[in-house]
């Protein structure tokens, strides 16, 4: 098996499949501008109500209730007011008058309200959601999602992504994907899920070791290394298609693909010239070029969002570093300066910072560095290691692998705020996380 020097295991693959499903959805009301201006940098956050779906929520609205308190809590915009009995007694009052309490709602320091129903029969998922500014008492935001059996979750995060575009202008991550390397019985294979933890599964071929996942901007295919040879080998996967064609298979190591923000390019680390080093090539395996020329070993690049430079990891002081150069290599600065051991940088797609794993200590814990400033902010704290950190397409919330010896689970955690939350444990290990644009 090979294994990377720049991690506390060898870096792992990943890939992702998705079922593809209509979700039809009815506006009843929208606001044609931004409502709320929250810079990302805010601190505070804004109070919702949410009430129940109905009086008696059965097993099935329970659970979707679970998704929709999960799913706002993630955006990191919003606190949520806890229902208690006097807002229990509220919501049921509001109910059989079908007017709406703003005062109320108001005193116990609710800054909006968001009312739902969500019903499921014959096949088929309804959910309506509305959003009210309380101290006005204005709606916000009033749709309908309607989609067929097993979607309830899916019309939850289309609910909680509109939400997010209504009051801040940005795109939401509710329905976006990870892909990650599950560890479950057999070799590592490429696996997808939900970003909340859902709907976890496999999609690289059985039996066959898969590391080192990369998407690409279409969501739709991965770069991925396979041992599917006996030996290193970089594979484009189409997931609609199941086609998986050869990209590098050149002697010695192949590893550490990463694909260009406009997906025509990846850099790579290849050691065909006897040290490992960074490449630039075309998507199908053309145009190779060495970009950087040195006795030390570089690896894991990753590019900038404008594609003009990359980051990657050098030992070429001694211990793992993360440095920057030109996109088309040339003289390299080194940016990291925590810790005697520092790997798997992540540039964020919205700006010049860089997310990394660094040994601090006794164990690897996630920081963050800003390029524009030189600040340098330490993300995660605790025991057991944090590794393998990706930016989510937001440029705010980064997922990674966290554990001890050969288990580790999937966390998120806020680039802002600092607060993490944990994806529901499964058998097995889940490591090598990426999230599609």
């Amino acid at each position: 098996m090979l294994k990377s020097r720049f991690g506390p295991r060898a870096a792992e693959a990943l890939a992702f499949f998705l079922l593809l499903c209509s979700l039809t959805v009815t506006e009843a009301a929208a606001v044609p501008k931004v409502y709320i201006d929250i810079t990302k940098e805010a601190g505070r956050k804004i109070t919702l109500a949410a009430t129940p779906f109905d009086a008696r929520e059965s097993a099935a609205r329970k659970e979707m209730r679970s998704v929709l308190e999960r799913d706002l809590k993630l955006t990191g915009y919003l606190s949520l007011l806890p229902m208690e009995s006097l807002q229990q007694e509220l919501f049921l009052m509001e109910t059989e008058s079908g007017k709406i309490n703003f005062p109320s709602w108001l005193s116990w320091g609710a800054e909006l309200l968001l009312r739902t129903t969500y019903e499921e029969r014959r096949g088929s998922v309804l959910l309506t959601g509305k959003l009210y500014d309380v101290e006005r008492g204005t709606l916000l935001l009033g749709r309908e999602y309607r989609g067929g059996e097993g979607q309830g979750a899916r019309a939850v995060h289309s609910l909680v992504n509109d939400i997010v575009k209504a009051l801040t202008g940005e795109e939401g991550i509710a329905l976006s994907r990870i892909a990650l390397a599950w560890a479950n019985d057999g070799p590592k294979r490429i696996s997808v899920m939900d970003y909340d933890g859902r709907n976890l599964r496999p999609v690289s071929p059985e039996g066959v070791l898969s590391l080192y996942p990369a998407w690409f901007p279409d969501g739709r295919r991965l770069a991925y290394v396979t041992y599917r040879s006996g030996r290193t080998e970089i594979v484009v996967h189409d997931l609609r298609s199941g086609r998986i064609r050869s990209v590098a298979f050149f002697p010695g190591m192949n590893a550490f693909p990463s694909l260009s923000p406009d997906g025509k390019h990846m850099l790579l680390t290849l050691s065909r010239d006897g040290n490992p080093e960074i490449y630039r090539m075309a998507v199908d395996g053309s145009s190779l070029k060495r970009l950087t020329f040195s006795k030390a070993v570089e690896a894991s690049p990753v590019w900038s969002p404008d594609q003009k430079q990359m980051a990657f990891i050098s030992d070429r002081t001694g211990s793992p570093q993360i440095y920057v150069s030109k996109a088309g290599g040339g003289r390299a600065r080194r940016v990291s300066y925590t810790g005697h051991y520092s790997t798997s940088p992540d540039w964020s797609p919205k700006d010049g910072r860089i997310v990394f794993t660094s040994l601090t200590g006794g164990t690897f814990q996630l920081f963050l560095i800003d390029l524009d400033t030189g600040e340098n902010v330490q993300l995660t704290t605790g025991g057991g290691n944090k590794e393998d950190p990706a930016w989510a397409p937001d440029g705010i919330h980064v997922v990674y692998s966290a554990g001890r010896g050969s288990t580790y689970r999937l966390s998120i955690v806020d680039s802002r705020t600092g607060e993490t939350f944990s994806l529901p444990r499964t058998k097995g290990s889940l490591t090598s996380p990426a999230w599609a644009p």
